[in-house]
Formats: structure tokens, sequence, C-alpha cells
């Protein structure tokens, strides 16, 4: 008996530098970083969005779990595409960089503060 199978296209958000580069020497140049990085992320969080983005991928695959996502891709047969997470979890990611982004600019402005 042959079987159907129907696979859609997904929408892919690629998301970098989730290290969040800072420099506390420089807190100026570090709090004006984090000001793009959080532009940036409301921007790829508009687009995600818009897309229908349901799949994210990181330059830093510790964090998005890529090598395991690849070894369950040979085994899944049918089953759910192990990089598909949903839209709302690649909404969540976005709101968890973009505070993450803004503590760490609280701390330079307060270092700011503090050197002044």
């Amino acid at each position: 008996m042959a079987r159907l199978i129907v696979t859609l296209p997904l929408n892919v958000v690629y998301s970098g530098g989730a290290a969040l580069v800072y420099e506390y020497t420089n807190p100026e140049w570090g709090i004006k970083n984090m000001t793009t990085y959080i532009n940036s992320q409301r921007h790829l969080a508009a687009k995600a969005k818009e897309t229908g983005a349901t799949v994210l991928l990181s330059n830093h695959s510790e964090f998005d779990e890529a090598v395991k996502k690849n070894r369950m891709l040979a085994g899944r047969g049918n089953g759910p595409h192990p990089y598909e997470i949903g839209a709302d979890w690649v909404a969540r990611y976005f709101v968890v960089t973009k505070n993450c982004a803004r503590a760490t600019q609280l701390k330079l402005e307060q270092l700011s503060g503090q050197s002044r």
C-alpha cells in the first residue's frame, strides 16, 4: 500500500549575535552595541511573525541544539521535524534575547554611572 507523504515548506529565521558581545571597560560602547542588538532583534521578530517562521536557526549551534537535531533527522521517519518549534516559540526566543540584551545594557549603564 502506497503512503502519501506531504511535506510543507518551513519558514526559517536565522538569528546571530546571541553571545552578546560587550565591553565592560568601555560601557558607552557596550550600551550602544546593545541598543543596536535590541533594535535588530525587534526587526527580526517582526519579520519572523510576518512570514510565519516556525524554525529558528542560530549562528551558535550550542544554543539551538543543532547537533542533536541533525542526529534526529535521520531517524525521524514521518515524525515531526526537529527544527520546527512553532511560531510561538520563535516569538518567545526574541522576547528572551531582547530582555537579556536590555539587562546587559542596564548593567553597563550602572557601570557608566559609577565611572563618572
